[in-house]
């Protein structure tokens, strides 16, 4: 209550402004007005219940800029102040904007984990995202603003010809300058300024934690031993795969012929679900000891990398993901800790639309580190750039199997915007060359007479249904439904036999990706304390009941009647 009444102070000191400033100033609150009650309106669709401390920074920011156009006005010429004039009002509308652009497309306000997000992507992935979600008509908004900012700009300039700035304007101002100034400081609440920065800074303050943890891996902060020696394990992390795409799994399009014929050889999980809906919020469990049961936060937690390492394992890690700086995010500072990294989609900055580097290329690395003998036991990553979208740009011509219609594959999605089909053609594609890749790694290691193991798992499904693409903020279970499915050579199957008759045996339990990591220690056979079998597929004791069954990290319940894969599967 005490915020709403100095609130309504400012807005009546706003109005003395109106009032007391002559006509050659008016203009410039006029315009302030303006912007206020547009930048508001974003605000409170974004934020909602915060008004007041949202509003508050708004109204900060909009009192200081009108303050520093008035100087402006005074010291400058004509074209000077133009250019500062469109520069700034353009500024100030630029993000909201951007949060009204992403309301009316997604139908959902941008959150701090749709921020993170965007911090953790790449220029190239941002504009493969906008290239496909995004169309072009959603532009039209900022062409408008240019066109709007030019015609303000010109009625602004024939407005200007203060002499002085009366001292009366001014105490008003600095008096709303630190009553909002209080509010701020009072109420915890973000805005559509500070969201980016205070996201920011909690995205970095977490990724600083995550690599202090990895960087004293080689400390004695805990044990992880293997005696067996001559053993290769190989983790394949695919991308934005649905399972109910892949013929594998039942699809009426044979997008996946070779693992199908190899399907005898392989343990193919029905039951599979991601622990999120976006690359690195997987990958942050996924690949480290934390998972949703567990309360172990991702940023103090050991990762997969530096446990096989530990145990005396050459780490090896394969990607046709951009990795730019070895901080930048989760998965790079993963990626930069193992004995050897290969990424050969470099060309950070530039863009890759002619998309030089398919998932294919990665075969080539593959063969040389197989041929590359050593003494130690072996586990290599690969992680593949799968159906990410733009998904047209995930696969050579020659494996565009998929171009007209959909015949009766889709029949039954009755939700399908049909107009979509050259997209969901797109997408099958992906997946038909993702099988040709994923089946020629299998291939490969079919020839190796050592025990391996290999598992298989995507981040995170896609949404061709509402076509929703993923994301936490348009959440729909599709986007957790991804495949599962291991290869093991016949010298494993003979030296551990209890280990891959667990495997076989729970195929079709219910099973979240964030237990990957305990798994592959389990199949690995390393002895470690930072291990818990009800965690591991290849322990009989495993085990996920439906009511501990969680996606989004805890924030969806996975066994819910809402969800109509978890009763697909007959888990009630």
């Amino acid at each position: 209550m005490k915020d709403l009444i100095i609130f309504f102070v400012i807005v009546c000191l706003e109005l003395y402004h109106l009032y007391r400033l002559n006509k050659e100033y008016k203009y410039i609150f006029k315009l302030n007005i303006s912007l206020f009650v547009f930048i508001s309106i974003v605000d409170i669709i974004t934020f909602g219940s915060h008004l007041i401390g949202a509003l508050s920074y708004d109204y900060l920011i909009l009192i200081i800029i009108s303050i520093l156009l008035v100087k402006v006005k005074k010291y400058t010429n004509e074209m000077i102040h133009s250019y500062f004039f469109i520069s700034i009002v353009g500024f100030v509308l630029l993000l909201p904007i951007v949060y009204l652009l992403y309301f009316m497309i997604f139908t959902n306000p941008l959150t701090t984990s749709d921020m993170f997000a965007i911090y953790q992507s790449n220029i190239n992935e941002s504009l493969e995202f906008l290239s496909q979600f995004i169309p072009f008509y959603s532009f039209i908004p900022i062409f408008l603003l240019v066109f709007v900012l030019i015609k303000m700009n010109k009625k602004y300039l024939n407005s200007i010809f203060a002499k002085k700035l009366d001292i009366q304007l001014m105490l008003p101002l600095l008096l709303s300058i630190g009553i909002i100034y209080y509010i701020a400081g009072h109420t915890k609440t973000t805005s559509l300024y500070t969201l980016p920065l205070f996201s920011y800074k909690e995205y970095t303050t977490q990724l600083k934690l995550f690599k202090k943890t990895q960087s004293k891996v080689t400390e004695k902060n805990f044990e992880a031993t293997k005696k067996e020696k001559g053993e290769l394990t190989v983790v394949v992390i695919g991308e934005s795969l649905n399972r109910y795409h892949m013929s594998l799994y039942g699809y009426k399009r044979d997008t996946t012929p070779h693992l199908k014929k190899m399907k005898n050889n392989l343990v193919v999980y029905t039951n599979t679900y991601s622990n999120d809906v976006e690359t690195m919020g997987v990958l942050s469990y996924a690949l480290t000891q934390t998972n949703q049961l567990n309360n172990i936060k991702y940023f103090n937690a050991i990762s997969l990398a530096n446990m096989y390492k530990k145990a005396g394992y050459k780490t090896i890690w394969l990607t046709n993901q951009q990795l730019y700086g070895k901080w930048d995010n989760l998965v790079a500072v993963m990626a930069h800790s193992v004995d050897k990294l290969i990424s050969f989609n470099n060309n950070m900055g530039e863009l890759t639309f002619d998309a030089k580097y398919y998932d294919g290329k990665i075969l080539e690395y593959l063969n040389t580190e197989l041929k590359n003998k050593t003494s130690k036991n072996k586990v290599i990553f690969i992680h593949l750039m799968g159906s990410h979208g733009a998904y047209k740009l995930r696969y050579p011509k020659e494996y565009e199997k998929y171009k007209v219609t959909l015949i009766d594959a889709i029949k039954d999605k009755v939700h399908i915007n049909k107009t979509k089909v050259h997209i969901i053609n797109a997408y099958d594609n992906s997946i038909y060359y993702n099988d040709y890749v994923v089946s020629s790694i299998i291939k490969k290691l079919q020839n190796i007479n050592e025990p391996v193991s290999m598992i298989y798992f995507s981040d995170h499904s896609e949404d061709l249904t509402y076509y929703k693409g993923h994301g936490r903020t348009n959440f729909t279970y599709e986007l957790t439904q991804i495949p599962l499915f291991f290869y093991f050579s016949q010298e494993y199957k003979e030296k551990y036999p209890t280990k891959h008759n667990n495997i076989v045996k729970h195929k079709d339990k219910l099973y979240c990706n964030d237990m990957v990591y305990d798994t592959m220690i389990g199949i690995s056979n390393i002895i470690t304390d930072k291990y818990n079998p009800t965690f591991d597929l290849s322990s009989n004791k495993f085990k996920l009941l439906p009511k501990d069954a969680y996606t989004m990290h805890r924030l969806k319940k996975y066994s819910v009647k809402e969800n109509p894969y978890y009763k697909e599967m007959g888990n009630e």
